[in-house]
């Protein structure tokens, strides 16, 4: 009885070491939930960088008051459909392919964020336009990509939703970061340049981060897999 008692001792003991507990630093040690987190912001940032400028940008083709703020609705108006009509997607591709649609979208935002910064007012509308649709993909389905990576390092099923909600919480602060950057980084870059030529440079520059973050994100968690067998699911990278 007493060797049982000791055995059952142990095993609790060794049990209590293995199972890690769940933390922001500890998701953020895995390097493609950092390199996610990064791609929010930076898609995050392919707007509001250009927001604080985007109406004094405006002036340059003499638009009104009420026609720039029918120009700022327009990215929204363009993005609350397309989320909507997301959830119609088969769910068994949304699955299988959410890191190809995923980088494929990171990929396409930079062409939007050029044509704003184009000296074509027709551009600007297009790529006004652009924004409001080609980034949904990574505001639809990064986050939960981000949340089966992290199951990964917790498959605990006890720790499910304290998982989840410490991703989720990395993933709005890394959007609320881009928020910080954005509206930080577009008005330093204007410094000392012409408005014109400086808020088309300005673009080029955020346009090529972001796409140098679209390649970083493809390659950098292309190892991701998710295997499902007939009662359990496993992952593995």
């Amino acid at each position: 009885r007493e060797n049982i008692e000791k055995q059952l001792l142990n095993a609790n003991m060794q049990q209590k070491r293995v199972v890690r507990q769940p933390s922001t630093i500890s998701l953020l040690k895995c390097p493609k939930l950092l390199i996610s987190a990064t791609t929010i912001m930076w898609i995050n940032v392919s707007w509001t960088f250009i927001e604080p400028l985007l109406a004094k940008r405006l002036d340059n083709f003499h638009v009104g008051k009420k026609q720039i703020g029918m120009i700022f609705s327009l990215a929204n108006i363009i993005y609350v459909p397309t989320v909507f009509l997301a959830q119609y997607l088969p769910r068994h591709y949304t699955l299988h392919r959410q890191h190809g649609i995923i980088s494929l979208s990171t990929m396409l935002t930079p062409i939007a964020v050029l044509l704003i910064g184009s000296n074509s007012f027709p551009s600007v509308i297009f790529g006004i336009t652009l924004q409001g649709l080609l980034p949904n993909p990574v505001w639809i389905m990064l986050l939960p990509f981000m949340q089966e990576q992290s199951a990964v390092l917790f498959p605990d099923p006890t720790m499910k939703r304290c998982v989840n909600d410490l991703t989720a919480g990395m993933y709005n602060s890394f959007m609320t970061l881009g928020q910080v950057v954005g509206y930080t980084i577009g008005p330093l870059m204007m410094v000392g340049s012409e408005q014109q030529h400086g808020f088309a440079r300005m673009t080029q520059i955020v346009a090529l981060l972001i796409f140098l973050q679209s390649l970083i994100f493809y390659f950098g968690t292309k190892g991701y897999t998710r295997r499902k067998n007939d009662a359990t699911s496993s992952y593995s990278f």
